[in-house]
Formats: C-alpha cells, structure tokens, sequence
C-alpha cells in the first residue's frame, strides 16, 4: 500500500461520494478489532457508491453537473476571453439539489400520534423529482423516522459495522441501546427487532434488505415491494433469511435484470466523454472512475452480496483489489498517512477528481478567500509553491499520491485542478502555451 506523511486534521471517520476521499481518525495498518469496524462502516459507503444503483446514479449526476460547468465556461470563456471565478456560485441551486438527494430525509414530528414501531406509509410529491412518490415513515415516540436512502446507506454500514465485531443480535442492541447512535443508524433495526423477532438472522436480514432496496435509482420503489412480502410472510414460524430473498429475488427479477443494461450505458457513457478531449486528464480520470462502477456493478451481478466480504480485513482485501479503493486519509494525533486498501496504484486518479471537487465546492459556495490574494487552502492545506512561497509549506508536493502532475508543471493538484477550470491568473496559464495541455481557459 503507498504510505505518506499527510498535512490535514480531518475530525470523525468518513466518506464523501463527491469527494472520493475515505477519512479516518487511526491508522489502517494496525486496526483492532474496534477500529476494523469503524474502518468497514465507511468503506460500506464507498461500496454503495460504485455498486449501488442508487449510488451510481448519483455519482452520475454529479459528474454530469461537473461536465455541465466545463462546456459553459467553455462557452463564457470564448466569448468573453475571460470570466469572473464569481460566475460559479451561479450553480448553487444545482449544487443544492445534489446535496438534497444525496442527505434526502424527512424525518417529522409524529402528530398522529401513531403507536410506536408503526410502519406508515405515504404519498409525497418529490422536490427534486417533480413527481408523487411512495415513503415509508417508523414512528418511535414523539417522530416519525423517514426510511430514506439516507436511513437505508447508514443502517447497511451499520450492519457491516456489526459483522466485523462479530455481533450477534443481543450484542447489537446492546450497543445501540447504550451508545449514542443517531436514530438514521438504527431505526429500521429496531422496527424489524420489534415486529418481526422470528427473523433467524436480524444482522443479516437488515443487511440484505438495505443492499436490495439500494438497486434502485430510487429506492422507495423496492422498499414497497420488501416490505409488503415480509408483511405476507407467516408470524408463526422462523423466518429464513436465505429463503426471504431467494423468494423475493425470484417474484421480482426485473431488480437484478436492470443490472445489466446499466453496465452498458456506463459504457457508452464513458465512450462519450472521449468527446471533451483524450488530454483532459480529469474526464480520464473520471472514466477510470465510471469504469470501478462498472467492475463493482457486475461483482455484484456475480456475487449477489457483499455481505461475507466484511468478517476480517484479508477478505475485504480480496475485494478491493477487484473492485479498487478509494485514497484512504488516516489523521492519528500528529501523524497522518495516505494509502489504499488494494495492492494497485490508482490513487493518482482519485486525487485530482477530488481536487477539482473540493475547488467548485468552495468557489460555489463562496467559502474561500480569492485566489488571486493567495491560496485558499493555505490556512487549511499548504499546498502549493506557487501561492506564496513564504506563506506555502511545498513538501505535499513531493509525495505520493498529491503530487499529481498531469501536466508536467511540477504543482500540486489544487494547482492543477485550478488549471483544469480555468481558475488561474493569466500569468500562470501563459506558461502553458503551445505545451498540448487540456485546460479551459484558451490561451
């Protein structure tokens, strides 16, 4: 695995599908058991994102807002010469939209006083969909828990969570009873527990059911459908985990079957960004990327689940060097390291898709100070020599894998990623004239 010294005090453990970055607060390299688990929770929410129709979809209409902002500055940039890096917070409506999907919850307060552990279930008109939807509400004391894609990505960590300590269903509820879980981990766990404790394996059954109702663009569709099979299932005996979903898979085969056909439109996807220009290296790198949703897309076909994958870090060792990683950033006391799970470099590709991501975050949102003053992660990341010399801490330049140098320039990649947009002052972009370099802004 590549290792460096890392300058960033990242808090809590984490991973952000748009920034494709894994955050830890301990080092991957001598986890115990406890540490695994946390370690397995987030790298849950990478799986989701690449082997999830949900996710994929998502990812998706990220790199197509991305792809979006390229072609109008593109536009603005030609016939204007230059533009305002002010233009981007244009896109704050778009970018909100993406953010609402990606934390879609709404959880209310229970004024029907419903009973608690009552499953309601309700027709909403959809914000960003523009069209009526099917929701599922658990009502537990004084709210009504909404059983969101949120809900459903945290409570599938959750029971991967649970999987790597080797808990059991009495071990699980201890742990939620006596830690301060947020109710978007546990409220689906809670409800099967109280409705359904004939469930032979509850670990296991939430497990499926997440990753189920998680190949879906949207997942209300197939909560719908598993919902009302476990409603029609006997109350008498032992219910079967294998059998529920061998059963349901079997009624409704059409879930799996629409795997497939998205393996081939991520190819032509990926085929059609060959248009925006071979040496662009962010839309390469952002087809390596859609090429990991096809590999996990069908390791999943294959396999049918993940579940077994997340018993001990050898095994899930074994699928990440199928399906890759993502830069893994672990921030322990003064110590940070950079590495990745698998055994192959492909950190270099992340690492600028991430910088561009963090730059149109913050030139979206106005949370930066101008560029043209000096860094804006000077306070937060020294990043680079060309910034202030004697202000720019420039080691991070030197290691791996930030210091990506698509472009030969020898900066780091918030450099390059300000290249790629446009973002640099004419001073530096000049330097690039007649050097075959892939960048926005003409020269």
């Amino acid at each position: 695995m590549e290792e460096i010294d890392y300058f960033s005090k990242e808090e809590g453990n984490n991973f952000n599908i748009f920034r494709f970055i894994l955050n830890l607060n301990f080092n991957i390299d001598s986890m115990d058991v406890n540490k695994y688990s946390l370690f397995v929770h987030e790298y849950t929410h990478y799986l989701q994102s690449i082997c999830t129709v949900s996710g994929i979809s998502l990812l998706f209409k990220y790199f197509s807002f991305v792809k979006n902002i390229y072609a109008d500055l593109n536009v603005k940039i030609c016939n204007n010469n230059e533009y305002d890096t002010g233009y981007l917070s244009s896109y704050i409506e778009k970018y909100n939209d993406l953010m609402y999907l990606y934390n879609y919850n709404l959880d209310r307060e229970n004024l029907e006083h419903r009973s608690d552990y009552f499953l309601l279930c309700e027709k909403i008109q959809h914000k960003i969909y523009k069209k009526e939807v099917t929701e599922y509400f658990i009502v537990i004391k004084e709210k009504q828990y909404h059983v969101s894609y949120k809900c459903l990505r945290e409570t599938m960590a959750m029971m991967t969570f649970f999987i790597a300590r080797n808990y059991k269903k009495e071990d699980a509820l201890k742990y939620l009873q006596t830690s301060n879980v947020l109710p978007v981990y546990k409220v689906l766990f809670l409800y099967f527990n109280k409705n359904f404790p004939y469930i032979d394996d509850l670990i296991r059954f939430t497990y499926f059911f997440t990753e189920t109702a998680l190949q879906s663009d949207y997942p209300g569709e197939i909560l719908n459908l598993l919902f009302k099979r476990l409603k029609s299932c006997s109350k008498t005996s032992i219910l079967c985990t294998e059998t529920f979903f061998q059963i349901f898979h079997r009624e409704n085969s059409y879930i799996l079957s629409t795997l497939s056909p998205l393996v081939e439109k991520l190819k032509k996807d990926i085929q059609s960004l060959n248009s925006l220009g071979k040496n662009n290296e962010y839309f390469v790198f952002v087809k390596s990327y859609l090429q990991r949703c096809i590999t996990g897309l069908n390791e999943y076909i294959n396999k049918r689940t993940f579940f077994y994958y997340f018993q001990d870090i050898d095994k899930l060792k074994l699928l990440a060097n199928v399906i890759l990683s993502p830069v893994i950033i672990q921030t322990c006391q003064d110590n940070t390291k950079v590495s990745t799970l698998d055994d192959q470099t492909n950190s270099y590709a992340l690492a600028l898709i991430f910088g561009v991501a963090v730059l149109l975050d913050a030139y979206i949102k106005k949370d930066f100070t101008p560029m043209n003053e000096k860094c804006i992660f000077i306070e937060k990341i020294p990043v680079c020599k060309f910034f202030q010399d004697d202000l720019a801490d420039v080691k991070i330049c030197n290691r791996k894998p930030f210091n990506i140098k698509p472009f030969k320039n020898g900066n780091c990649i918030f450099y390059n990623a300000s290249l790629i947009l446009g973002m640099l002052p004419d001073e530096e972009i000049i330097k690039y004239k007649d050097k075959n370099v892939s960048f926005i802004k003409p020269t």
